[in-house]
């Protein structure tokens, strides 16, 4: 009887210790929350700021076309490949935040806007890059110079001459370095 009033005692004092310590303020606290799986927020930032970089390059390259073929579109063409670095530059810094706040979804979101302006970038790139060639007798391209005398802001007298000189150039191999000489100042 002794050992049963002794084992009661016993349950009694783990019983009251335990009240004591669920009934403190500051005493017994939860562990905190896992943090959420960032590695999908972080993926999306890195290929965000990969393609902001792409941008950047693209635009590069067609500020460089642009300044070897001297005209008016390919300037255009480069001006609009650095917006669009710009836009992606843009896109991967609310990557970044998004990832730093643990927003997979909204990371993912600015990356897909950060790809697609690099896409725009790499598209004026091309263009900056295809006016440039079409302007060199390598890469004399009759069509491509054509249409840009017929979408440039000169005379239409200036531009029959022109085009009728394209027509000449690209029969005769030998009229291609004057013609071509003659459509990039006028283009300029």
């Amino acid at each position: 009887m002794a050992r049963i009033l002794a084992i009661i005692v016993l349950v009694l004092a783990v019983a009251a210790g335990a009240w004591w310590l669920l009934t403190k303020p500051g005493t017994l606290t939860l562990p905190p929350e896992p943090p959420a799986d960032s590695a999908p927020a972080e993926a999306a930032a890195d290929a965000a700021a990969d393609a902001a970089a792409t941008a950047n390059d693209a635009a590069a390259e067609a500020s460089q076309a642009a300044e070897a073929s001297g005209t008016e579109a390919a300037d255009e063409a480069a001006e609009a490949a650095g917006e669009a670095a710009d836009a992606a530059g843009d896109a991967a810094d609310r990557a970044a935040d998004a990832a730093a706040s643990g927003e997979a979804d909204a990371a993912a979101e600015a990356a897909q806007e950060a790809a697609d302006a690099a896409q725009s970038a790499a598209e004026a790139t091309s263009e900056a890059a295809g006016i440039d060639a079409a302007l060199t007798v390598e890469g004399f391209d009759p069509e491509r110079v054509t249409a840009l005398i017929e979408a440039s802001t000169m005379s239409d007298a200036q531009k029959t001459s022109l085009t009728a000189l394209v027509a000449a150039a690209a029969t005769d191999e030998a009229l291609r370095d004057s013609v071509l000489s003659q459509v990039r100042a006028a283009l300029q």
